[in-house]
């Protein structure tokens, strides 16, 4: 958890996390970053999804902690004290990431082009599952109109088994 010093801010972040949707965390340690994400994501049921974003070594750990992790791997990047470049910090952040862009000005088509295609095939999920449903229902409930409401199914157990292993793929 936090270090004795920064226990005081655990309460602010957690404020923070309630009343705004975003929580950007900069000019803080690597571990911190991690915590941060933990936090916002045990303090809701359930948790909420959380997106990192990091372009080197020191945001592996927070890039790990979240649902989804996106790298900058653009121009190498430049180590604030030296200047010197750190090539393997940005491979690092890349292996350690879901996605990766090479400017941070592709994450905003990332985020809009992925997130509206996401919900795009959860609906089409969600209407054939409906769909599905609404055949079989319809089915079952006319073939009992027509035999008289019998207590047995006009489908067999290998026909609904085959159809729930269709409705799963």
């Amino acid at each position: 958890g936090f270090h004795a010093h920064a226990a005081a801010a655990r309460p602010i972040v957690l404020l923070a996390q309630a009343i705004c949707n975003t929580i950007i965390a900069c000019r803080v340690s690597a571990w911190q970053k991690a915590e941060i994400v933990r936090m916002v994501q045990g303090s809701a049921s359930p948790p909420p999804m959380t997106l990192a974003i990091g372009d080197g070594a020191n945001d592996v750990a927070m890039l790990q902690e979240a649902q989804v992790a996106v790298s900058v791997s653009g121009p190498v990047q430049q180590t604030a004290a030296g200047g010197g470049s750190v090539p393997g910090g940005v491979a690092h952040a890349v292996s350690a990431s879901d996605y990766s862009v090479s400017h941070f000005a592709y994450l905003g088509h990332l985020v809009l082009v992925h997130g509206v295609r996401c919900y795009h095939r959860i609906c089409l999920i969600a209407l054939h599952s409906i769909y599905n449903a609404a055949v079989l229902t319809t089915t079952h409930f006319l073939y009992n109109l027509y035999t008289g409401m019998p207590a047995i199914t006009p489908y067999g157990q290998t026909t609904i088994l085959i159809h729930a292993m269709f409705t799963l793929l």
